[in-house]
């Protein structure tokens, strides 16, 4: 067999977890470590900042950060997905670290249940979107006078 004929080793798995993904992951919990818990003292949002109200992500920052020090309690005040998100970050992160020969299995694992896998990853996608419209209508109906000021 010539140098060209041989076979070439298999490449990293890129799913579920695919390099961006885990780059991603990781600059989202360096950032979270940095930030203050209560914020800049500004919003960061360009939803929040032209319509007052919160996307569904807001306060997910505020979120991490708090878990970083060791707030569950705050963190769950400022975005109550928080504490999810930071989990799976951390994961996807983390898989991104492990040694090649872990990442293959477990690429496997996850590819013969692929539909599961997916379905887990969008309910938690429709969960995250309606419970952040459901907050925004909420505000939005207080401010208007729909809904009863607390």
């Amino acid at each position: 067999m010539t140098s060209l004929e041989q076979k070439k080793p298999d490449p990293a798995p890129s799913w579920p977890v695919s390099r961006f993904s885990a780059l991603v992951a990781a600059m989202g919990l360096l950032i979270a470590a940095w930030l203050p818990p209560d914020g800049l003292g500004f919003t960061l949002c360009w939803f929040h900042h032209l319509t007052g109200l919160p996307c569904p992500g807001c306060g997910l920052m505020r979120s991490m950060a708090s878990l970083f020090r060791l707030d569950p309690a705050r963190a769950m005040h400022y975005h109550p997905l928080g504490p999810l998100v930071f989990v799976v970050l951390v994961s996807i992160a983390g898989v991104a670290l492990l040694p090649l020969a872990w990442r293959r299995p477990l690429a496997a694992w996850a590819e013969k249940r692929r539909k599961r896998v997916l379905g887990f990853y969008w309910t938690g996608v429709a969960v995250f979107l309606v419970f952040g419209f459901i907050r925004m209508a909420i505000i939005a109906g207080e401010r208007c006078g729909f809904l009863a000021q607390r």
